[in-house]
Parts: structure tokens; sequence; C-alpha cells
């Protein structure tokens, strides 16, 4: 059995007085899609952004590969990984944000680029073949030499997904990808996301929304003030929740009914 991609293990943050991390547990095997649900500040970004080093952790520790990747204490003072192995760690771990994040001087052709040829060390005619192959691959092969400002909002997230897919990563994280999205762009990018579900990439996706997660996780993590509230397969906590806390977010965000609703062997619960 191959090793977990991520292994994340009572792992805490705060920013000042407030704890905004409560011992997070999470293990992503190779090839897992885990989707990430709840209200806006229960620390679900601030998670996904420890993942990838760009917020330290103050306690617990972070495995990415079997290597970690978090501050923590060594001998009770704090440790922090040095410089390269972030670098490294990022090399092989794709983000794509909220905000798309694009270089407004570059092409989407050129965008995408960029890593590989400044952090992997590509020749620059192998890097503009993977990134024209690429922005094949999600829908904009016609639009490589337009800059982002010519680009849609959903344009411009599907290059900022081409330009994670450039580098090769082990794991993909999406932060809430579709948020900043017209709702009529919305379905495009989430189409990509499909596309990489069925290529069987490994991937977090902190998401609101919830019918596409229903559709591609294999494990659901519904989290509230900073902790994971309640975790299982699609099935379990969208139609057979066990906490009261998320029954009460997805009767506001799902429009499920908030008095009962039919179980699994299509008997009555109250909720």
């Amino acid at each position: 059995m191959a090793d977990p991609t991520v292994q994340a293990t009572g792992v805490h943050k705060w920013f000042g007085q407030t704890h905004v991390l409560r011992g997070i547990d999470l293990t992503v095997a190779p090839g897992q899609i885990v989707g990430i649900i709840g209200p806006s500040g229960s620390g679900k970004s601030t998670f996904l952004r420890c993942i990838n080093h760009l917020e330290t952790i103050d306690a617990g520790d972070i495995l990415f590969q079997g290597k970690s990747v978090a501050r923590r204490l060594l001998k009770d003072r704090p440790f922090e990984i040095d410089e390269k192995s972030v670098c490294d760690l990022r090399s092989r771990m794709g983000m794509v944000f909220q905000q798309f994040h694009l270089f407004p001087h570059l092409t989407a052709l050129q965008n995408v680029m960029l890593g590989p040829v400044n952090v992997l060390k590509q020749k620059k005619g192998e890097a503009e073949q993977i990134a024209t192959d690429l922005l094949k691959r999600v829908g904009l092969a016609d639009r490589g030499h337009h800059f982002p400002a010519q680009l849609s909002g959903g344009q411009q997230q599907r290059v900022a997904i081409a330009r994670a897919l450039a580098m090769n990563p082990a794991l993909m994280l999406f932060d809430e990808p579709t948020s900043a999205l017209d709702p009529e762009l919305v379905g495009e990018v989430l189409a990509v996301i499909r596309q990489l579900a069925e290529t069987g990439m490994t991937m977090i996706i902190v998401t609101h929304e919830m019918q596409f997660v229903q559709e591609i996780a294999d494990q659901v993590l519904f989290m509230d003030n900073g902790v994971v509230v309640e975790r299982g397969t699609c099935r379990q906590v969208f139609k057979d929740p066990r906490e009261a806390r998320t029954r009460d977010f997805l009767a506001r965000v799902a429009h499920y009914p908030k008095q009962e609703r039919e179980g699994e062997a299509g008997r009555t619960l109250k909720v």
C-alpha cells in the first residue's frame, strides 16, 4: 500500500489570539480527492495554505510524501524547514487560488511556461510545447497569445490551472477556485477539475459548490470554527450526517429541508 500523499496530525494555527486551526487531522492517499466544506472563517483556506507552507503551523505536523513541511517545535524551540526545501515542496504541489494571480504583462502561454523554465530549468522550446498542450487540455488552445486582461474570469482561472499542472505536481490544491467567477463561468472551471479527477490526480478542494463535491470527492470534511466537525464519504456526510452542526449547515447552503429528510433506506429522519 502506497504511503499517504498528505498526512496532517494535530495541526494548530493561531493568528495572534485567534485560534484558527484546532487540531486538524487528515490523511490523503495517492489518487484520492478530498473535498473540504464549511462556513466562511472556519479555517478551510488557512489549512490549505499550511499544506503548501504559505502559512506556518504552531503545533502538530504535516507530511507531504513522507517529509515534514511544517514549522513545528523541536526541543521546545521553533524549527523551520529551509527555503530550499520549501521551494522543492512547492515545485511538486500545484495550488489554484480564489483570485487568478496571473502576471498581467505576460501572455497566457508565457504565464504557463514561467514555472517550468525558471524553477524546473526546462528549455524554452520544451516548456512552450508543454504549455501549449496544457492550454489545449483546458480548452484554451486559441488563447495562448492573449494577455490576462483579454480573457474572461473563467478563462483566466483555467490558465491558472494549466500553470499549476505545468509543474507536473503530485498534488493539486484548489482554494475556492470558482468563488470569484460570475455564475455562468463556474461550469467551465469545474469541467476542467472533473477532467483532472478522471486522470487520477490527487486533489484537495475547498469549495462552496456542494453538488460538485458530491460528484467528485472520495472523502468530505466539514469544518467549523477551526475543527473537523464531520468527515466521511459524500453519501454519509450529505445524505446522513451525524452531527447537528453539519445538518444545519447543509440545510442553509444546500437547501436541504431542516425538519426532516430521507435517509439511505428511504426512512424519514428527524433533524
